[in-house]
Formats: structure tokens, sequence, C-alpha cells
């Protein structure tokens, strides 16, 4: 059996948790190092830190080093933001290892086992789009199913009463609050714009805005509109098998709301159902509609 401290490996973000780059982790005592690249660089933590406690780290050197010394002799560090690609991240992460590549002594300083980082790095899928879309459809489904809606249920019982701090930590807390503020920032400008150009466009005309031919016939729909001709309230539809909840079966309908009041449904709803944006209404069901 494998017998360690349990005490928090230190982490040096240096304000980049949720940033994308290169990491290193340190044995404080004998100095050697691992190096590696990241999406997140707070879940590639967690994911290491995981690995190690259930002495089920790839890394076999790394994980006897952590056995041997214990989680506290361990610092997890970013060496530098890096956007764009995983690409990106390990030609970045190369120039790093090739430090260490200089000399034999200086790799026996490494954990890393491979000296080359990017020779098969490639297309991660040959259909991405596919792959992307098959992925997708399988976590709806899965939180479709018992165990799904079970998984969502925690995450939430988790979370509620919990401060930002509580749920997510000190610094992931103040870096989830600055995205919602910005958030906020972005919302708050685009209900200013449309505000002033409500305030631009008060007092000018419909011919002055939008052209002589469009502001009539912009005037006509208005107009008809106001009238409850719009939206085809009058209007006959054929080529239909319309089912009402008692079974009548209607093929053919004169005035769409005259139709509905007379039937105590909604116009608009029936009208929804009528143009199949609606399964049903009121337990009317459209079955046919070839016009």
């Amino acid at each position: 059996m494998i017998y360690w401290k349990m005490e928090n490996m230190e982490t040096v973000y240096n304000g980049n948790s949720l940033k994308s780059g290169v990491y290193k982790i340190t044995n404080k005592i004998n100095g050697k190092v691992y190096i590696g690249s990241a999406k997140e660089f707070k879940e590639r933590y967690k994911g290491h830190l995981s690995s190690l406690r259930n002495n089920k780290h790839c890394n076999k050197h790394l994980q006897a080093s952590f056995n041997k010394y214990g989680e506290n002799a361990f610092v997890f560090e970013v060496i530098e933001v890096v956007d764009g690609t995983k690409l990106d991240r390990t030609k970045r992460e190369q120039e790093c290892l090739n430090e260490f590549l200089i000399d034999e002594s200086k790799w026996d300083l490494c954990f890393n086992l491979r000296k080359n980082t990017i020779q098969d790095q490639g297309p991660w899928s040959k259909n991405p789009e596919v792959t992307k879309a098959k992925i997708s459809k399988s976590k709806k489904e899965f939180y479709q199913t018992k165990e799904g809606k079970a998984l969502i249920q925690k995450l939430s019982d988790d979370k509620r009463g919990k401060s930002y701090e509580e749920y997510y930590g000190v610094e992931k807390a103040a870096e989830v609050k600055a995205k919602i503020r910005e958030n906020k920032l972005i919302e708050m400008n685009k209900s200013s714009v449309k505000n002033n150009l409500r305030r631009l466009l008060t007092g000018v005309s419909y011919e002055e805005r939008f052209g002589v031919e469009k502001a009539a016939e912009i005037n006509a729909k208005k107009s008809l509109f106001r009238k409850g001709k719009y939206f085809g309230d009058y209007k006959t539809v054929n080529g239909i098998k319309l089912i009402s909840p008692d079974g009548t079966v209607y093929t053919k309908i004169v005035g769409i709301k005259d139709f509905a009041l007379k039937h105590k449904l909604s116009p608009n709803h029936f009208s929804e159902l009528l143009a199949q944006k609606r399964k049903s209404h009121k337990g009317w069901k459209l079955l046919i509609k070839t016009t």
C-alpha cells in the first residue's frame, strides 16, 4: 500500500487557471519537472492530481516520485499562456522540452517519457463535424435517461445555497464573476444601441426610413392588422385534416379567427397549429396539410 500525506499540491496559476497553454509540475525537493500543455490549466491540474492520488498516472516516474515524496512536495505552475489550437500549444511545449534535450544530464531532470510531443499530432477525427454531432447527440440522449437526470439534479443540489466562493473556490469564483459582469455589460450595450436607434427614428416617416414602395407595403399590412384580417383571420384553408377532441374531422375552414372563437380556441395558437408550428391546441390536432 502507498502512504503519503493528504495535502493539496501547490498551484501557481497567476490568474490564468481557465486559460490554455504550457505548464510544469515540479518536485520541490529534487527539482525534477514534468512539462505539459492543456486546453484549461485548472482542469488539467485536477486530472493529474486525481490520477496521482489513485496511483493510476500514465507517467510511472512522476507517479513513483509522488508516492515517495507526497503531494505537498509538488507544485503545478503555469509557464506560458498559449492561445490557438492544440498544435500551437504542443509546439510551445516542445520548445520548453528542448531546453532539457541540450545534454543527457538535463534530460534526467525531466519526468517526461517522450522527447517529441508533436510527432503524433493531427486531426482528432476524419470528419470533425460528424463526430461533434454524434457526441452532442449522445450527451443529449444521456441527459434524458434516469442516470442523466439524476446527475443534473445532484449538480443542482450541490450548487444550491452556496456562494460562488464555496462552490468554485476563491480564484475561480473571481473569474466566474468577472465573466458574468462582462456578459451583462455586453447585453447592456446591445440594449443601449437599440434604445438609441429608437430615439433616432422617432418622428421619422416610413417613407424616409424605407422608401415609398416598402412604406406602402408596411402601411397596407398595418391596415389589415387593425381590421383583424392580418395573419389569415378571414382566410379560407383547404386540403387539411383537422381532428377535434371529440373526433370530428374538418377538411376546410372558412375564416380562421371566427372558427377559433366559435370553438373557444385562441386565434393565435390555432393559426400556429394550422401553420404546423404547434403539434396540438386544446386537444385539436392537424394530421394532414396539403396546401
